[in-house]
């Protein structure tokens, strides 16, 4: 059985080396985790949930699935070698040792929705999630480069954030990107 390629990226590492936690944290656990904790604040929450349907014109099952969908794209800018070569270690440890990336300046969020939009086209939901960080700067959009990487890594770079995206949509139970509510974008819930 293969492994998908989106268990070769860090999510979250350790900051010092003082703590007792693990080194890291797999990409796709983090944005599970997170998607976890929205899960929970949607159900116990009604009234934002209800607000939020009522925002997107969605019945709430449909609203929480999108909602749920975009929570796991949060970091889609991390399956990207210039994020994961700010802890060289760790990426070696998950990707070998075979790929030269050369460090840079790199946003996760704004590239993480300039690499959606690439692939599926503009879309402000995905504009907001990838903003997490308080800012998402789509200025870039005419200037994105690929990372100055060995052409094996890209591509595991771009196959890494199209397997987790399809996963999303599946863990969402949804059956295209939906851009706003589109009563054929999700499945039963």
């Amino acid at each position: 059985m293969d492994i998908a390629e989106y268990f070769k990226y860090w999510g979250k590492a350790k900051k010092t080396l003082e703590q007792t936690s693990v080194d890291y944290h797999l990409l796709p656990y983090h944005c599970l985790d997170v998607a976890a904790v929205v899960d929970v604040w949607l159900t116990e929450s009604r009234t934002l949930l209800k607000q939020i349907a009522l925002q997107i014109n969605c019945s709430e099952s449909e609203a929480k699935a999108i909602v749920l969908f975009y929570v796991l794209l949060h970091d889609l800018g991390k399956f990207d070698a210039r994020f994961q070569n700010f802890v060289k270690a760790i990426r070696v440890q998950l990707q070998g040792d075979e790929f030269e990336v050369e460090s840079e300046k790199y946003d996760h969020g704004s590239y993480g929705y300039l690499h959606f939009i690439r692939s599926y086209g503009h879309n402000e939901a995905m504009k907001a999630v990838a903003g997490h960080h308080g800012y998402c700067d789509t200025s870039i959009d005419r200037n994105l480069t690929e990372p100055d990487a060995d052409e094996e890594l890209i591509e595991l770079d771009k196959k890494a954030r199209k397997e987790w995206v399809e996963f999303c949509l599946d863990w969402a139970g949804l059956i295209a990107i939906p851009g706003g509510c589109n009563r054929f974008c999700v499945t039963a819930i």
